[in-house]
């Protein structure tokens, strides 16, 4: 008999509908100075609102000059350099964060922190973001519990957070989260040959973000979903997934975390 299927998660499904939807303002952008609030609204998702902020690497877009939790080396595509926030800046920031969670959660969906590979959060997480700051990040996540979260486990980068950093984190961050599930994978956008993991005209499918996730199941206590991205095959990805103890499987399109749900 055939075991059954893995959950599977989808920013797009048949009908172009989201299933995994990231807050973004109405242009399809994470804002560069605020917390994804003003749209999180009551429009037909599915029961999973990712809440995340671009961070540093919203000078690679925005006009507007980029903010950081620490203070951030130059963006190497960019060229520009974010802001560090003011303290007063950043308690600001956590108390829109801590609202827009009230808000999912009062439309009665899941909230889900992103804690990812290029955002503001994971920025401040991660030596390439500049001096890491675990603890302003835990703040965010306390603030916004009890929510799920979106973790990079590994940057995969030269000078990059480790796997040993990345578990360590994890198990802080499910804690404080008070989280249900964690969706987890590798890579970061600053190192972008090990991000989409291109093997001259081919793509791996998803072994990369299922390799980082694999080291959290066993070791933080609640079911970990492998991230995938890009061109993938699902048979393929499904049974890698369930190899390596994974409770189920992200798929994030090509820049789907810059389209709107």
């Amino acid at each position: 008999m055939d075991a059954a299927p893995l959950p599977w998660w989808s920013c797009r499904d048949r009908d172009g509908a989201a299933q995994w939807r990231v807050a973004v303002r109405a242009d399809g952008r994470r804002h560069p100075h605020h917390a994804t609030v003003g749209d999180v609204d009551d429009r037909a998702v599915a029961d999973t609102i990712v809440l995340d902020h671009a961070g540093p690497a919203a000078s690679r877009h925005a006009v507007e000059r980029a903010v950081a939790l620490v203070d951030a080396p130059i963006d190497p595509v960019s060229g520009r350099r974010a802001r560090a926030l003011l303290p007063v800046e950043v308690d600001a920031m956590i108390a829109a964060w801590s609202a827009a969670a009230a808000r999912v959660r009062t439309l009665g969906r899941r909230v889900v922190i992103a804690v990812d590979d290029d955002g503001l959060l994971h920025r401040a997480l991660s030596p390439l973001g500049g001096t890491p700051d675990p603890d302003v990040v835990l703040r965010v996540i306390a603030a916004c519990a009890p929510c799920d979260l979106r973790l990079t486990i590994e940057d995969l980068a030269p000078g990059g957070i480790d796997a040993t950093a990345g578990i360590a984190f994890a198990t802080r961050a499910v804690a404080t989260a008070g989280a249900t599930r964690v969706f987890a994978g590798g890579g970061t956008a600053a190192f972008d040959p090990l991000w989409s993991r291109r093997k001259g005209r081919s793509v791996d499918t998803g072994g990369l973000g299922l390799a980082s996730a694999a080291w959290l199941p066993g070791r933080i206590g609640v079911p970990v979903v492998g991230v995938v991205r890009g061109a993938v095959d699902v048979d393929v990805v499904t049974r890698r997934a369930r190899a390596l103890g994974l409770a189920g499987v992200l798929h994030l399109d090509d820049d789907a975390d810059d389209q709107p749900g």
